[in-house]
Parts: structure tokens; sequence; C-alpha cells
């Protein structure tokens, strides 16, 4: 059992989907905070999956040793922006490190108010690992997954009690289910203040 395993068995996963790797990051980020979130069916979505509330959207990038791609990651920021007027958070998930994104992440967030989070496969005690063996008892059920070694849900369970791993969940599920909503909030509130104290005409939407 290693975490090589676990992120040779996400990267063969089908992309889209319930079954897929977006249904897997939408039950993790549900399991994580509470927040029921909806996959994508067809058409105009906005991301894969958007939460119950509209305001954190989730997309997933199922990626082995390609390099991800700075124009496709920015325009589906945008995207999600334009479709979700009330966002709050942006979620990358990703099957791989994401060094090169995270200059760019961090401008685009700048720039909008909207936070983005990254949850890459970068090592063991990365974000996405470390979710995975949190919540593998929502997971199992995934047939990549579950093509595992039998033992593998035992040693995820080993896993998930590591102090490093329940130190990166607990950073998480602080920063969605509080730090998040509460900075964006003061953003929205702080932006339409001087915007009416100063008489400002925005030229773009307020979110």
């Amino acid at each position: 059992m290693s975490y090589d395993a676990l992120r040779t068995a996400l990267t063969k996963m089908p992309a889209t989907g319930e079954q897929g790797f977006e249904g897997l990051l939408g039950i993790l980020l549900s399991a994580l905070t509470g927040v029921r979130f909806y996959i994508a069916r067809s058409g105009d979505q906005p991301a894969d999956a958007v939460s119950s509330q509209a305001n954190v959207a989730i997309q997933g990038k199922r990626y082995d040793k390609t390099r991800l791609n700075e124009t496709e990651f920015e325009g589906d920021f945008h995207k999600a922006c334009r479709l979700c007027p009330q966002l709050d958070c942006y979620i990358l998930g990703v099957t791989r490190a994401t060094g090169e994104l995270k200059v760019l992440a961090e401008g685009l967030q700048n720039q909008t108010g909207i936070d983005i989070l990254i949850i890459e496969f970068d090592g063991d005690n990365s974000e996405l690992p470390c979710l995975c063996v949190s919540f593998w008892s929502e997971i199992q059920r995934f047939p990549a997954v579950s093509a595992l070694d039998p033992s593998f849900g035992q040693w995820a369970l080993q896993e998930a009690q590591r102090p490093s791993v329940q130190g990166m969940i607990q950073r998480l599920r602080l920063l969605l289910t509080e730090s998040v909503p509460l900075a964006s909030s003061v953003h929205r509130k702080l932006v339409l203040y001087l915007q009416k104290r100063f008489q400002i005409e925005s030229c773009t939407p307020v979110r």
C-alpha cells in the first residue's frame, strides 16, 4: 500500500461524471464541509461541481504527467465567476503537483477577491491524498478505488490518524467553512461602502 498506488488509481478514473474524478472531488468536499456539491450535467456549466449555495465551485483535472495549462485554468476560473455571481471560492482539484499555477492563482485571487484553493497531489501530506485517506469510507465505492488491494482500506484508516494528515484536514475545513466566506463577505461590504461613499461606478459586477 502506498500513496503512489492511490495516485495511479485516481489518474485512471474517468474524468467526468458522478463515478469519475469530478464526482470524487464533490464527495470529498461534501464530507469535509457538510455542504452538498452538485455535479454538472451538461450545457454551459460554471464548473465540474457547485455547492448547494452556489458560492463554491470545483474544477477537477485528472492529470498524470501532462503540464497544466495556465490559459485553460484562467479561462475556467473566469467562466465560473461569470456564471456564479455569488462565488466565494474556486477550488482546483488535480492529481499532480501544481507549482506552476500558484503565482497565477494568487494574482487572480488578488484581482477578483475570490479565494482560490488548489487541492493537489504532491507528496504524502498534500491536500488530495489527505482528503482521500481521511474520507476513505466515502470514496471506496468508486470502481478505480475499490480495485485497489483489499487491505488498502485499513492502511488508509491508519494514515488518517497521522498528525500531519489531521492537521491538513483541520486547515482545509477551517478555510472552507469559516475563513473563505468571512473574507469574501468583508471584501464585498468594503467595496460597496467605498462605491457609495465616493460615488464610484464599478466597471465590473460586485460579488
